[in-house]
């Protein structure tokens, strides 16, 4: 959850955690060479990854280079065969099968998670391997001389794999969401509706032992175990706001122009969707809060030592992102934007938890570009509520010329497309003013 990009040459040093030293990251770089890497000699692919996770989470802002490097590491690992399953290869033993079966679900799941953060097409086709999923067992039940794997335990037991079944599981059907709303043909509502109804089925399949309610009924669970659940959860609210994004719509403020409205028949769906998205939007901030909460000296995920990181932020921008469109479609006038007193007290809890969200931005402004300019457009949007004609705001689904100028030159093609988060790095030059 707090992997981050790798550091670009004259990054700035505040960019990157300074608990990582580079002369450990300069180590495994040198054996990585010596060991002539691309040969794909023995432990070369868990080397690579040891390296890969550690320059990712060094980084604040989403870059580039980690998704080239998971490039070389995903080739390398598919010419040593792990995306074939090792019961096509007589020569590996049960247990170099079984740590090959998690080092694939590893890759696995970081291409999809690289893939969804930058907005580009994953690598890895589900229809070129078969590799099974690991089973749920423990580290001790596994010997390099065993002959044959032991069964996989039940999922009411928890090891320290269980969590990494299931979230494979949402990786699967991220996978397939990302496919559908990358293609190049537009989503069908029958190809939505059957990846929801996956994502609901992954979600119902999560274990007892790791299903999440809210930090304070698991406060003397162990850290490890609390965040687990943290994950699962955030990765299903990702699926949601992923799946029905594309529901969710601006009006330009200049041209006036919008995006079709849906046939009739397809409204009250379309309405559906967009109430989907925001209320997991709304659900993973109030996730974030706990976590900003919990992660404090003395709460009960202080002993995780756990630093903010682009992919850690990823999922929180882009729900940010989600809730700012909705609250200043509403104060743009936005076509059924007017509100009755039901959807009033909604819009002011979104805005009340953007509010919120505005504080841990503010804090790592000084430190993240995506965090500053997301930190600009909230203190923008909010300048509009707060100043005269927030009531018409609400009352009668928009505000004056003079008050929507505030945000005048704001490009928002930027939020066609939810993975385009990497590029908010450029919003302060570009939309906002320097």
């Amino acid at each position: 959850m707090s992997f981050a990009a790798q550091a670009q040459p004259g990054t700035p040093d505040q960019a990157h955690d300074p608990a990582l030293p580079l002369p450990f990251l300069e180590q495994i770089v040198s054996c990585l060479v010596l060991g002539n890497y691309t040969h794909g000699a023995p432990y070369a692919i868990e080397a690579l990854l040891h390296y890969f996770v550690l320059e990712r989470r060094r980084a604040r802002d989403t870059q580039a280079d980690t998704w080239l490097v998971m490039g070389i590491i995903l080739r390398l690992a598919q010419r040593m065969g792990y995306h074939r399953d090792p019961l096509h290869f007589p020569g590996i033993t049960p247990f170099q099968g079984e740590m090959r079966r998690r080092v694939w679900l590893m890759i696995h799941g970081i291409d999809i998670t690289t893939a969804l953060q930058f907005g580009l097409p994953r690598m890895i086709s589900p229809h070129h391997g078969d590799t099974a999923p690991p089973r749920n067992l423990s580290d001790h039940e596994l010997r390099e001389d065993m002959a044959v794997l032991p069964p996989s335990r039940p999922e009411s037991e928890h090891t320290p794999m269980l969590h990494m079944v299931a979230r494979n599981r949402f990786f699967v059907v991220l996978g397939a969401i990302a496919d559908a709303s990358m293609g190049a043909s537009k989503m069908t509502p029958v190809e939505e509706s059957r990846l929801l109804q996956r994502l609901y089925d992954a979600r119902d399949a999560i274990p007892p032992v790791l299903r999440y309610t809210s930090l304070s009924d698991s406060l003397g669970d162990a850290a490890s175990h609390n965040i687990h659940r943290i994950i699962l959860m955030v990765l299903f609210y990702k699926g949601l706001i992923v799946l029905h994004w594309h529901h969710v719509r601006l009006v330009n403020v200049r041209t006036g122009s919008e995006e079709p409205r849906p046939a009739a028949a397809r409204e009250e769906t379309c309405r559906s969707s967009y109430r989907i998205c925001t209320t997991a939007a709304l659900k993973m901030l109030e996730i974030q809060h706990e976590v900003e909460e919990q992660r404090r000296p003395g709460g009960c995920l202080a002993s995780l030592g756990l630093r903010f990181s682009a992919a850690y932020n990823h999922e929180f921008l882009m729900a940010t992102l989600v809730l700012f469109t909705h609250v200043y479609g509403i104060a743009n006038g936005a076509p059924g934007s007017y509100l009755d007193d039901g959807e009033k007290a909604e819009m002011h809890e979104m805005e009340g938890v953007l509010r919120r969200a505005r504080r841990t931005w503010s804090l790592r402004s000084a430190h993240s570009r995506e965090a500053a300019a997301v930190d600009k457009l909230l203190g923008k949007l909010f300048r509009i509520l707060d100043g005269p004609g927030c009531e018409a705001v609400l009352m009668d689904g928009g505000v004056d010329d003079a008050s929507m100028g505030q945000l005048d030159g704001v490009d928002w093609s930027f939020l066609a497309e939810f993975g385009l988060l990497s590029h908010l790095q450029d919003l302060s030059r570009h939309c906002i003013g320097r």
